[in-house]
């Protein structure tokens, strides 16, 4: 049976002596949690500095760049008087599970779009901002579900924040408004770090080939060049999280598999975190496939993916 693992490191150096004595008692345990000095972190609480950061973009593939989004001070348009022709949705996840240099998945049910829908407006509750989020021109109409990605990067502590959001048409009504809570779990980052998450509740699960040709994944956590796979989830969204604090050079091929072999799609998002870059890949699962994703090439301080 799968298990979950979490990742470590370190000490602050206060002292010669204190140093020495902390060696020691990090050579008799097992590394348990990674840990970032707290000026590097943005706490969950902090919804100004974390909204600044969020990623937001529509889900799915051959879907419009995160760029295309347009953040707009105060609070979103209020919602259309229900009557004919006013968007509808429904069965948002009420919490999430992500983590720093993770993506969260939320997926929800629209009707009565009978203009077709044109974007969404989110907003991290308390925040004095919010995103407008476009969708692909006549991308829906009618009814069917949706899907919109938050991506929080590696520098967001562990918390947890609450999001709102609406979806408007192309004439401009606009939807009741859905909230949900997105817990941050604080797995290990550092010179690389991969993560995958999914929108189903099934298992999927990340595979990370070394440069040296070693995988990582659930049944083999670590590698010889210091990866190490910290999170397996097996109930389903995610996210599974490989990462390595010092990252050899070479080609890493990135991977995803569905352990559940499953009848449906299952829509993922792999996220790419390097030294000061941070890159997403949408794909799809079905039928206990296994999709590859992105080959990541590291020479020094440069890294191609």
């Amino acid at each position: 049976m799968k298990k979950i693992y979490k990742s470590t490191v370190s000490v602050m150096k206060l002292s010669f002596l204190v140093a020495i004595l902390l060696l020691l008692s990090e050579s008799c345990t097992i590394r348990r949690e990674y840990v970032v000095p707290v000026a590097q972190t943005i706490d969950p609480t902090d919804v100004n500095g974390l909204t600044r950061i969020l990623v937001y973009y529509q889900g799915g593939i051959n879907t419009p760049p995160p760029t295309s989004v347009r953040r707009v001070v105060g609070t979103p348009p209020t919602p259309s008087p229900a009557g004919t022709g006013v968007p509808i949705i429904s069965n948002l996840n009420g919490r999430l599970t992500s983590s720093n240099g993770s993506t969260a998945i939320l997926t929800f049910n629209y009707r009565n779009a009978t203009n077709g829908l044109a974007g969404v407006y989110v907003q991290v509750a308390g925040a004095d901002s919010y995103a407008d989020v476009p969708y692909v021109t006549n991308a829906s109409s009618g009814s069917g579900n949706l899907q919109l990605n938050v991506s929080i990067p590696s520098n967001v502590g562990r918390g947890e924040f609450r999001v709102s959001l609406c979806v408007y048409d192309a004439t401009g009504k606009i939807s009741n408004v859905l909230s949900t809570t997105i817990e941050v779990l604080r797995l290990g980052t550092g010179a690389l770090q991969i993560s995958l998450s999914w929108g189903t509740a099934t298992d999927q699960d990340l595979h990370v080939i070394d440069p040296f040709g070693e995988e990582i994944y659930f049944d083999d956590k670590t590698s010889s060049s210091g990866g190490f796979l910290d999170r397996d989830d097996t109930n389903g969204f995610g996210p599974e999280n490989v990462y390595w604090e010092n990252a050899p050079d070479g080609k890493y091929i990135v991977e995803v598999n569905d352990y559940e072999n499953t009848s449906t799609p299952n829509p993922f998002v792999v996220t790419v975190t390097s030294p000061n870059r941070s890159k997403r890949y949408n794909g799809e699962t079905r039928q206990g496939n296994r999709v590859r994703v992105v080959e990541i090439v590291k020479n020094g301080s440069s890294y191609t993916y």
